[in-house]
C-alpha cells in the first residue's frame, strides 16, 4: 500500500490559531529575557552542562543538581514546536528549583524536519532513561508538553511520579493544515499515532493541565479537551498566554511555581 502523503490542504482559520508567534508578536521579548537569565544559571557552580544521552549534537542534556543526591529529579521538556529552540534557553527554570532542594535535568532533542516526530518521541523517551533517579517528575511546554504526555503512553523503566503540561498539543491533526507541517512533515497516520488526546496512559500518574488564559481558542481547547480525555485536572492561568506562562513558571512567587512544587512533594 502506497505511504500517505503528508501534503494537506493549508488552512487560514487554523494558521491564525496556530502560528503562535504571529499570534503572540512579543515573543521576542520573553527569549531575549529567557537566554540573558539562562546564560547566568549555566554559570553556576554544580551545573553538568553537555551531558550526552544518545548520538548526535541535539541529544544532549544539562543536569543542575541539588546537594542531596537523594533530592527529587524534574525533567523540563522544551517547546519551540519540535522543529526550534534548545535546552540553553531555559537553564533559568532550573535555579529556583534547585534553591529549594529539587534537581533539574533539561534535555534537547533532534528537530523537525531533519527527524520525524517519532524519532523525537524516542528521544525524550532515551533522555528519561537515561537520568538516574527514583523520585522522577515531568513538566514540559508547548511541544515539550506534548513530548512529556507522550512518554507516558509508554513503558518506562521507572515510575514517573508527576507530570506538569503546559499550554500543549495534545491533537496533532489540524496542524497538517498549518504552515507546520512543511517542517513537520504529518501525514494522517502519523498526526494521529503522535496525538496523546487519542492515546491513553501506560500507567496512573499524577498529571495536571495548564494553559493561559490569554492563550488562542485552538490552544486553550487543546488542553480543555486533552484534560477531559485523561480525566487530568485543568486549569487556565489569568491574563497569562503561551509565552508569559513559562516566565510565570520561573517566577517563584507565582501560583504556577507553587503548584510545581506541590506536584513535585505530593506523595
Amino acid at each position: 500500500m502506497a505511504q500517505a502523503s503528508w501534503k494537506a490542504e493549508q488552512s487560514a482559520a487554523l494558521e491564525r490559531e496556530y502560528n503562535l508567534r504571529q499570534a503572540f508578536p512579543d515573543y521576542e521579548q520573553f527569549f531575549a529575557d529567557w537566554r540573558r537569565r539562562s546564560a547566568a544559571a549555566r554559570t553556576a557552580r554544580r551545573a553538568v552542562l553537555d551531558i550526552s544521552y544518545g548520538e548526535g549534537p541535539r541529544r544532549k542534556l544539562d543536569l543542575f543538581p541539588a546537594r542531596d543526591h537523594k533530592a527529587p529529579l524534574l525533567v523540563f521538556i522544551h517547546g519551540g514546536y519540535w522543529r526550534s529552540m534548545d535546552r540553553t534557553d531555559f537553564s533559568f527554570l532550573a535555579e529556583p528549583l534547585v534553591a529549594r532542594g529539587i534537581s533539574v535535568a533539561i534535555p534537547s532533542y533532534p528537530l523537525c524536519p531533519e527527524a520525524t516526530l517519532d524519532e523525537i518521541v524516542d528521544a525524550a523517551q532515551a533522555a528519561l532513561t537515561y537520568v538516574k533517579c527514583e523520585n522522577i517528575h515531568l513538566a514540559g511546554w508547548s511541544a515539550g508538553a506534548h513530548l512529556a504526555t507522550m512518554l507516558l503512553t509508554r513503558s518506562q523503566p521507572r515510575k514517573i511520579r508527576s507530570v506538569l503540561a503546559l499550554s500543549g498539543l495534545y491533537d496533532l491533526r489540524p496542524l497538517r493544515h498549518v504552515s507546520v507541517n512543511e517542517d513537520l512533515r504529518l501525514d494522517p497516520v502519523a498526526a494521529a499515532r503522535n496525538s496523546p488526546l487519542l492515546l491513553r496512559p501506560e500507567a496512573a500518574t499524577r498529571l495536571a493541565v495548564v494553559a493561559g488564559a490569554l492563550e488562542t481558542p485552538a490552544l486553550r481547547k487543546q488542553s480543555r479537551d486533552f484534560a477531559e480525555a485523561w480525566k487530568a485536572p485543568h486549569s487556565e492561568i489569568p491574563d497569562v498566554h503561551h509565552y508569559a506562562i513559562i516566565s510565570a513558571l520561573g517566577d517563584e512567587r507565582t501560583a504556577l511555581f507553587g503548584q510545581l512544587l506541590e506536584q513535585i512533594s505530593a506523595q
